[in-house]
């Protein structure tokens, strides 16, 4: 490809994601610019887009100076009003980030996390027996999508009736910017009518709708689950209002889903195009922990979030100013080859140990809450690929999403030979 230039670098177009990640503007901005102001189409401001992993680990760990409250988590420049009326617990700082986080927590510990093994097992075993026997399928359509979900949907406490619909959702609001997927597409003056809306997106009162049955019934009959828990939660402030419960409910349902997601499909895409790796892990299945958490760095599922800048600040000899928004770019810093040698290489023998990425966040009080249950899905789908599989391959071209934050594939046509 021509080679790229800082004045050709448009980190806010979602056209560049398509056709594949642009790993070549990632490289050029770690060693050219990487404090580097990405102008914006007006009315948006513009960003500082941070790409070598040091940095990016030094802005997530300091909540003080680079806020997820004062201007949430996206590009998007929200009104008070707006961000008000929408905000997550994404898009809290400490200490009011962490009355959600103590709820939720104690249930996405490794060891909590450990206890529905069994059953996510049985999931993934049931939902292969049934796709492989075809050889030849769409690796979204039959496992990375459907599996995620109903992991989701069995923990938070959603009936199985929901599940084929709620990834119809999630996708249309995760890809607000895909006309293929989102209803209304929301950098369009189509979304405004829904700019107090999750996502900006008509589609999201639907997903309340469903959450807000949900919440009714767990007040009359609490389960062991994490509906339960949050509803009849009464942390530091008092019990979540229902515009807390309705808006965090929506959010975990396409952060959890979504996420996971993108990793089985992208780290699956990168087996079928390093069949050399899927080899070393049938004949050393010992490697499949490290391979879970290479599939990860390597797919990078969310390519970024957004901080706002508290104060005046230096990073990477840039001044950053008061109000500025900076931009944490996780695809880059987990290429970046002074954290990770041989960066671009998946490479199932990379131990997680010595080279922790960044997908999750790195530090911080928002490193992402469901990371040991999306590492254990993945980690036990590959332990059962590798059981039946003997080689996967491409059957046909993959399709990306057009967004520059979730880093997604619409399809992965695979073919299968079983061992």
């Amino acid at each position: 490809m021509d080679r790229v230039t800082l004045d050709r670098i448009d980190l806010s177009n979602h056209d560049l994601f398509v056709d594949g990640p642009p790993h070549a503007v990632f490289d050029t901005l770690r060693v050219e610019a990487p404090v580097f102001w990405n102008a914006e189409r007006p009315p948006r401001k513009g960003f500082w887009a941070i790409t070598r992993y040091q940095d990016i680990v030094t802005v997530l760990g300091d909540p003080t100076t680079f806020s997820s409250e004062l201007g949430g988590v996206t590009l998007e420049e929200q009104s008070a009003e707006e961000l008000g009326e929408r905000r997550n617990f994404l898009e809290l700082d400490p200490p009011r980030h962490g009355r959600f986080r103590k709820v939720l927590a104690p249930d996405f510990t490794p060891k909590a996390v450990g206890r529905w093994e069994a059953w996510l097992r049985d999931l993934i075993v049931r939902n292969l027996d049934e796709v492989l026997v075809t050889r030849e399928f769409d690796f979204v359509e039959a496992i990375a999508a459907p599996v995620p979900i109903r992991v989701l949907g069995h923990i938070m406490g959603v009936p199985d009736e929901h599940h084929d619909r709620l990834i119809v959702l999630s996708d249309r609001l995760i890809n607000s910017n895909d006309p293929e997927l989102a209803t209304v597409t929301s950098d369009s003056a189509d979304s405004d009518p829904y700019r107090f809306e999750p996502f900006r997106s008509p589609d999201a009162a639907e997903i309340v709708a469903i959450g807000r049955a949900l919440f009714d019934e767990r007040r009359r009959e609490p389960r062991e689950d994490v509906i339960s828990y949050l509803v009849n939660a009464s942390p530091d402030g008092g019990a979540y209002t229902q515009q807390e419960l309705e808006i965090n409910f929506v959010t975990m349902v396409v952060a959890g889903n979504e996420t996971t997601r993108s990793a089985m499909a992208n780290g699956i895409l990168a087996f079928c195009e390093n069949p050399d790796q899927w080899q070393l892990l049938l004949d050393q299945p010992e490697l499949i922990n490290a391979a879970a958490d290479e599939m990860i760095r390597y797919a990078s599922p969310v390519w970024h979030f957004r901080r706002t800048a508290t104060r005046d600040v230096t990073l990477g000899g840039v001044t950053i100013r008061e109000g500025d928004k900076v931009v944490v770019w996780f695809g880059s810093g987990n290429r970046d080859p002074s954290r990770f040698p041989d960066a671009h290489r998946f490479d199932v023998t990379r131990p997680p140990s010595k080279h922790t990425h960044c997908a999750f966040g790195r530090g911080g009080p928002h490193y992402c809450i469901g990371a040991h249950l999306a590492t254990l899905e993945v980690r036990v789908l590959l332990e059962e690929l590798v059981a039946r599989v003997q080689s996967i391959e491409l059957a046909g071209e993959p399709r990306r999403v057009r967004s520059n934050f979730a880093n997604g594939l619409k399809t992965l046509p695979v073919r299968v030979a079983l061992r």
